[in-house]
């Protein structure tokens, strides 16, 4: 059963930040391995999935405290927008930022509205 966070509270931050204008649209590519050519190397796929969410930054005591690169974003993508669990190594990109790679610290608070993902920018890959 889902929780009452996880249901109408999760809903009424979604509201909150959209009404606010907060709300960006993204996407996130995943490339993975889906097997072996003749010669034994990978052959990759890459899927693509649209989300809504917004990038802020980290604070300086939050970066000095975790070590965090001072290039590197947080992006925050709403669960409810994303039809998959966000990894280490996908890319993102979010309406008015370039493309980022997602690396270490990806967290969901307890009312599983938001992904909180700490991501450093890439080349486009596409």
């Amino acid at each position: 059963m889902t929780s009452w966070l996880q249901g109408k509270l999760a809903d009424q931050i979604y509201k909150g930040f959209k009404r606010q204008g907060m709300v960006l649209a993204g996407s996130l590519r995943r490339e993975e391995v889906t097997g072996l050519d003749g010669y034994g190397d990978p052959i990759y796929s890459v899927s693509t999935y649209d989300f809504e969410g917004y990038v802020d930054d980290f604070s300086a005591l939050t970066r000095q405290g975790a070590g965090i690169p001072q290039g590197d974003r947080r992006v925050n993508i709403f669960a409810k927008s994303l039809s998959v669990t966000p990894q280490i190594g996908d890319d993102v990109t979010v309406e008015g930022y370039g493309w980022m790679k997602l690396r270490t610290n990806i967290s969901i608070d307890p009312a599983k509205t938001l992904w909180e993902c700490q991501a450093y920018e890439i080349e486009d890959p596409t």
